[in-house]
């Protein structure tokens, strides 16, 4: 559907739930008029039409948002490598995936993981 369909059906949900709202209020206001002071429950229409209006709603937020986008590994991974990264190297070289032990190992002798491919391309 359009966007213009899906504000529509949006302005026409806010206008019913300003309605329903309206409604308790007026609904409130008579029963204080009354001298009833024990406010009780809503009418079950005003409940029925607050439910509606968020239903409506939300059905045009659905509606006014982007079309979802296909997650496709091959795709991201081809563009990583258009770019020069290796996505395995990405992956490798988070937090959670580093060895810290073997880091230390490098540090103390001096050598790193880029001199070692150095090493392994000379």
């Amino acid at each position: 559907m359009s966007s213009s369909t899906a504000r529509a059906l949006i302005t026409i949900a806010l206008v019913i739930l300003f309605h329903a709202g309206y409604s308790a209020y007026e609904h409130r206001a008579f029963q204080k008029s009354v001298g009833r002071t024990a406010v009780g429950r809503l009418p079950i229409d005003i409940i029925v039409e607050a439910l509606i209006a968020a239903t409506i709603f939300s059905f045009g937020v659905v509606l006014s948002a982007d079309a979802l986008k296909p997650i496709k590994w091959r795709e991201w991974n081809a563009v990583c490598e258009k770019e020069g990264s290796s996505t395995l190297q990405y992956l490798d070289t988070r937090p959670g995936f580093i060895d810290i032990r073997q880091r230390r190992k490098e540090y103390a002798t001096g050598k790193t993981i880029k001199a070692e491919k150095d090493d392994v391309k000379a």
